[in-house]
């Protein structure tokens, strides 16, 4: 049984001054609409939606977007205001995220806490458990490995331009079960001569290693 089951918004009491200036700002009668200027994105729009609803704001909403707060973007950001329509998918997405952390993270963790933490905090939620899942399964993995040996041919090869090495691969595998059948394909290609069939070139980055944790 859970401890929780509904959900009370409420704004923080130390806030009530600024918060009734907003409220204030939104009811004037000369404010035809109000432009929603928060971070552009999930959690931008949910603090904007929910202060709208405490609010009890009836005013139509008008969505700003810029990727900085420069006057040309601000500038160019007014120009082309969304309507609050436009940005429904992410308000739910954002009021989603808030339901789904009370009911998984504030239920779980108090139940999980009182039946299994003996006295510590037993924290449930809706990141840290999957996460936590897929270290678990990771190590699993590691603990239940069984090797098993394989055989690689890499080959040496001359050219006029030089020489280089290169590695089997027949379709998409390059490993052989027994050392029997790769030495089958090294006897068949040995001392034969090959011809260069295709030859790709591609830029790419090497990053150095991560560090040691």
């Amino acid at each position: 049984m859970f401890l929780r089951i509904s959900l009370n918004l409420r704004f923080d009491s130390s806030k009530t001054k600024q918060f009734n200036t907003v409220k204030k700002l939104l009811n004037r009668k000369d404010v035809e609409y109000v432009i929603n200027a928060t971070d552009n994105d999930r959690e931008g729009e949910l603090i904007a939606f929910l202060i709208f609803l405490l609010a009890k704001n009836k005013k139509p909403v008008k969505r700003i977007l810029v990727n900085e707060w420069t006057p040309e973007d601000i500038t160019r950001g007014i120009k082309n205001l969304k309507d609050e329509d436009e940005m429904r998918n992410l308000q739910a997405a954002g009021y989603t995220r808030l339901i789904t952390d009370w009911l998984i993270g504030i239920n779980f963790t108090s139940v999980a806490t009182l039946k299994y933490g003996n006295g510590k905090l037993l924290n449930i939620g809706r990141v840290i458990l999957p996460t936590v899942k897929l270290v678990y399964d990771r190590d699993m993995e590691i603990l239940n490995f069984v090797p098993k040996t394989y055989y690689e041919i890499e080959g040496h090869f001359k050219a006029e331009a030089g020489e280089y090495k290169g590695k089997y691969v027949k379709g998409k595998e390059s490993k052989f079960d027994t050392l029997e059948d790769a030495n089958k394909i090294i006897a068949s290609i040995t001392s034969e001569t090959g011809k260069i069939l295709d030859k790709k070139v591609t830029m790419s980055k090497e990053y150095a290693p991560k560090l040691l944790v």
